[in-house]
């Protein structure tokens, strides 16, 4: 499959998540019990089943990404998710700092996964839209090459929208 393929298909699956999270059939219960999931503890089992029923295949093999996206998915708002408004821009809108942004480009793993969440209630808060599939991409992001292009299109939109 190649890139752009790829784009799409993680695109989709943030979108499906989304719809799903912020769905009558999950409820507040069940919203709420995503918002929590953490990976260093154990999950409840609302995950397991939300996961069974739309997450992809193998999502195991990325657990800990995975479970932040849900997680911040869940923290924001329904209809939120807006493909056309670039993350980046809207953390600049949102009046996130240069010193944060700086934080969020250069953290690793655990750090970019609270990075994450911490935008998610941020977002929240302010009733901002934005394309979730940047940090998806971020969180996922499988080598060095593609992390950095990502943050290289995050810091862009950013200073733009300055």
């Amino acid at each position: 499959m190649d890139r752009e393929n790829k784009q799409d298909n993680l695109a989709s699956i943030v979108a499906r998540l989304h719809t799903a999270i912020h769905s009558e059939g999950v409820g507040n219960g069940g919203r709420a019990a995503l918002r929590k999931a953490d990976p260093s503890q154990p999950l409840p089992m609302s995950f397991y089943r939300f996961a069974a029923h739309y997450l992809p295949d193998h999502w195991e093999n990325n657990r800990s990404a995975w479970i932040c996206l849900v997680s911040s998915l869940a923290n924001i708002r329904a209809q939120s998710h807006d493909m056309k408004r670039a993350f980046g821009a809207e953390l600049a809108k949102a009046g996130y700092t240069e010193l944060r942004m700086n934080k969020l480009l250069s953290a690793k793993s655990d750090m970019l996964e609270h990075q994450v969440r911490q935008i998610s209630r941020l977002f929240q808060s302010k009733a901002i839209n934005a394309n979730w599939v940047d940090p998806a991409r971020l969180l996922l992001a499988k080598d060095n090459t593609a992390r950095e292009a990502i943050r290289q299109q995050l810091a862009t939109d950013y200073y733009k929208s300055i």
